[in-house]
């Protein structure tokens, strides 16, 4: 923006309005002390001596706003593996809406000029940008990036709208950005909504829309996408507890260890040893709690081993239940009524994901 000469008299209009707003101040030092303009001088006090003008805090709100008018486009913040559906969802922003909006997405090669500094090319296209879409899953709802750029949107005013896939549910998204209007990839009117949203906070217009191939390509590349998915299965069995673990993502899991415990009350004549050269004892407290059981881990131990068998170093896909021999806790032959509301207590690691610590009332666990 270029500004033409201005005459004197139209400076001190200006200041007027922004003294009258009250976003700054006007005064004199006389000696130290500073004395606020007093409106009834009129205007020969700014023809004066010199006079200063100082920011009040609505100066920074007021410079808010105006960056805002600066502002156009659309920001999608994802993760690394959701990439493919954040460029899916560029492709429908730049198909549906017309005149084409500036959509940047961290992840692609076109939205950084080369040699430049990721961190800060990112930082800039939030600044740049109006809107910001946080794409969300059980994959990334909790990763910090996503947070931190939906974060940064909020705290400089741009609409943030959080769009939910890959099994998320709007419910499931929870605080702090499940108070915002959020969308369903998978739904053709939610779709429709989010472009009608982005056109119209961008001054844009929708121009062709079709809503139902984009969540037919969604659900496609959603089969795509890695995922790290893991269960633990607690059942009992030969009147005893068993645990079963199953790699329910598409992609392997790296694993780290897995304990199975009972309470005190359910562990018979102490046929859990103190020390044992077969498997790591496992003790825990909690609300007045006491458990014991076995840990398995995939790290070597340095005691003899008597053939049990360890845990697998890695939990590949599609590899069915895997059945954990080296936990199964024996429980005593006869259980008393109140005991059955007892809780088990178990929990599985793998570098990608973890499942617990879980406490399950043995009444409720499944009988094979």
């Amino acid at each position: 923006m270029t500004l033409e000469s201005v005459s004197d008299r139209e400076v001190v209009d200006a200041i007027l309005i922004l003294h009258e707003d009250d976003i700054i101040r006007i005064g004199r030092y006389s000696g130290r002390v500073f004395v606020q303009y007093d409106p009834t001088a009129g205007l020969d006090y700014f023809y004066g001596n010199a006079f200063r003008c100082t920011a009040r805090p609505k100066a920074r709100r007021r410079m808010q706003t105006l960056e805002t008018g600066d502002r156009h486009g659309v920001f999608i913040s994802h993760i690394a593996d959701e990439k493919p559906i954040a460029l899916r969802i560029q492709r429908l922003i730049n198909d549906s809406i017309k005149p084409a909006l500036p959509v940047f997405v961290s992840s692609d090669y076109q939205s950084i000029e080369s040699g430049e500094e990721w961190y800060r090319a990112i930082l800039a296209g939030l600044r740049r940008s109006s809107i910001v879409i946080a794409l969300l899953s059980n994959e990334s709802v909790d990763r910090r990036w996503i947070n931190f750029e939906a974060g940064f949107g909020l705290g400089q005013e741009s609409k943030v709208i959080p769009v939910a896939w890959r099994g998320m549910t709007k419910g499931d998204i929870g605080l702090p950005l499940g108070q915002l209007q959020s969308r369903d990839l998978i739904d053709p009117k939610d779709v429709k909504a989010l472009i009608d949203s982005v056109a119209a906070a961008c001054h844009a217009k929708v121009a062709d829309l079709t809503a139902e191939e984009f969540c037919s390509d969604i659900v496609a590349l959603h089969v795509q996408t890695p995922s790290a998915g893991l269960e633990a299965i607690p059942f009992l069995r030969d009147n005893a507890l068993h645990l079963a673990i199953r790699n329910s993502g598409n992609r392997p899991l790296d694993m780290i260890d897995a304990e199975l415990q009972l309470p005190n009350e359910l562990q018979g004549n102490a046929w859990i040893q103190e020390f044992s050269p077969v498997r790591e004892l496992s003790i825990h407290q909690e609300n007045g709690t006491s458990w014991r059981g076995h840990r398995l881990t995939t790290i070597p131990s340095t005691r003899p081993h008597l053939g049990v068998e360890p845990l697998r170093p890695v939990l590949v896909r599609d590899a069915g239940e895997i059945l954990l021999q080296g936990l199964t806790l024996p429980l005593p032959s006869r259980i008393p009524d109140d005991h059955w509301n007892l809780p088990i207590r178990f929990r599985v690691s793998s570098r990608q994901q973890t499942v617990g610590p879980v406490t399950i009332p043995l009444a409720e666990l499944p009988k094979r």
